[in-house]
């Protein structure tokens, strides 16, 4: 799976988004200067540096709520630093994070995503959250996706999903970890393996 590519009409705040996102995957992956990060991102570094700095001048309100997710065992932290980050250049924004250390499923993982959301801003639809942006780190990519997902419950039911206008994902396996298949008892890894239901169950529902 691949990132398209961002449109010549983006609007500000998308960039500040997709800057700061390309940004922060330099730092976790020690890239050069020279280097570029991404070929779906064609920016270098020193280049997103200077547009953050820029951006920092500038700040501007963001169009909705936007959540950051933390990655597998991650404590929150990270993600938190991400917010930090972004209230630099945001007038007005909305931000929560959301961690999954205590959580021992990815159903339990969606459940909790879309708790925080909806403590924060509370939804009137009970079949969806308000609409957000997300920013997810490694796992938390996937868990957003699955979060967003139409699902029934037991009594058939629709289940509260995830409303996600926009996703940014940093280093999520997106077609299974190779990681994931090292031994373990952990549900979350094993279902990060590739070629597993769950990461089968992602990659069908990608094109609705």
């Amino acid at each position: 799976m691949t990132t398209p590519r961002l449109p010549q009409s983006i609007t500000y705040d998308v960039m500040k988004l997709w800057f700061f996102t390309a940004l922060l995957a330099c730092s976790l992956t020690g890239c050069g200067i020279s280097q570029p990060l991404n070929l779906s991102f064609p920016i270098e570094s020193k280049q997103a540096n200077d547009a953050f700095d820029q951006m920092v001048e500038s700040p501007k309100p963001l169009q909705r709520p936007v959540v950051v997710l933390s990655g597998f065992m991650g404590p929150g932290w990270l993600a938190q630093s991400i917010v930090n980050k972004l209230e630099d250049v945001a007038d007005e924004g909305k931000f929560e994070t959301a961690s999954f250390f205590f959580q021992s499923t990815f159903d339990d993982c969606r459940e909790h995503v879309i708790e925080v959301v909806n403590e924060a801003w509370p939804s009137e639809n009970p079949h969806e959250t308000v609409e957000v942006d997300v920013i997810a780190i490694s796992m938390g990519g996937l868990v957003a996706r699955y979060a967003a997902l139409p699902l029934e419950g037991d009594d058939g039911q629709p289940r509260r999903r995830l409303k996600i206008a926009r996703l940014f994902t940093i280093s999520s396996p997106h077609r299974g970890a190779r990681l994931a298949t090292l031994p373990t008892f952990d549900a979350k890894q094993i279902d990060m393996r590739p070629g597993s239901a769950f990461v089968e169950q992602l990659n069908q529902a990608w094109p609705k």
